[in-house]
């Protein structure tokens, strides 16, 4: 579960088998609460297909900082499916 992204109390992961498997996309959780159903958003329509347990504040936040950060999380996540390795990504710019 290689972690991609970091916002104050966000992260942002991948499964390893999802990059194979999947478009683009990301899973979104909480730090702050152990037992966290993620969200999933797609990096290139920005929508959600799941939204775990996060809030709707929260996931506002995830789509924003998804949408500053897009070509960057896109080429993370590709850099991924070849299994290079990715620097996290710390999105408190």
């Amino acid at each position: 579960m290689p972690k991609v992204a970091i916002y104050k109390f966000l992260t942002f992961y991948l499964y390893s088998f999802d990059v194979l498997n999947e478009p683009p996309h990301l899973h979104d959780k909480n730090s702050k609460s152990n037992y966290a159903k993620s969200a999933k958003i797609w990096l290139e329509s920005l929508e959600f297909s799941e939204t775990g347990n996060l809030t709707q504040k929260e996931l506002n936040l995830v789509e924003k900082l998804v949408r500053q950060n897009q070509k960057e999380l896109i080429e993370a996540f590709f850099r991924l499916n070849e299994s290079r390795n990715v620097s996290v990504i710390n999105l408190d710019k």
